[in-house]
């Protein structure tokens, strides 16, 4: 995020940033004790706002970050990041604005390789959550068919690539086969698989 040549072009400016959500503020924490090993000066006019709707991970952030940092970081809580933002002035400041729970969190559609049935081809599949009898959630394939998947995938090539295209274990004894669907937890094949932005 910040390099070397940063600190020192930050010198004398204060460093602001700003998390959205934030989690238990261990990326806080990270950053806040990476200035304050590499860039003291820099560090000693941070400011580090967490801003967390979550009360008990807000708390969570106090605790983690109070002792080593209470002068620079400031947890906000009980709003949402849009809420927060409205109801403030506009900061003049350049900043950082993180978002690392809210990428976990955005739309996403998961793809594989899989053979759907025994002998069948290997093919470019879906995954697709599906309710079992049982009442259970299932993880489940079908032949790649979302338009937003397959334009996702044509605009970056390189997530099709990092898919191993044959399964890696085809040549596998039956038990051994076994034995990956049970450590994996799945009731279908265990291949690679890659999430793709679709949201």
């Amino acid at each position: 995020m910040i390099g070397e040549g940063d600190y020192k072009k930050a010198i004398g400016k204060p460093l602001v940033i700003y998390e959205a959500g934030g989690g238990a503020g261990a990326n806080a924490g990270h950053i806040m004790d990476l200035l304050r090993t590499r860039a003291p000066d820099v560090y000693a006019t941070a400011r580090y706002t967490l801003v967390q709707p979550c009360a008990a991970l807000a708390e969570r952030q106090r605790l983690r970050l109070s002792a080593a940092h209470r002068r620079q970081v400031q947890v906000v809580s009980g709003r949402g990041v849009a809420e927060w933002a409205g109801a403030l002035e506009v900061d003049p400041r350049p900043c950082y604005v993180l978002g690392l729970d809210f990428l976990g969190t955005l739309p996403h559609d998961k793809v594989a390789y899989k053979r759907l049935q025994e002998g069948g081809p290997v093919q470019l599949c879906e995954a697709i959550i599906s309710d079992e009898p049982d009442g259970r959630v299932a993880e489940t394939y079908q032949p790649l068919a979302d338009g937003s998947i397959a334009r996702v995938l044509e605009l970056c090539p390189d997530l099709i690539k990092s898919l191993a295209s044959p399964p890696e274990h085809e040549g596998l004894l039956p038990a051994a086969k076994q034995f990956l669907r049970t450590v994996m937890r799945s009731s279908r094949r265990v291949d690679g698989a890659v999430f793709v932005p679709t949201g």
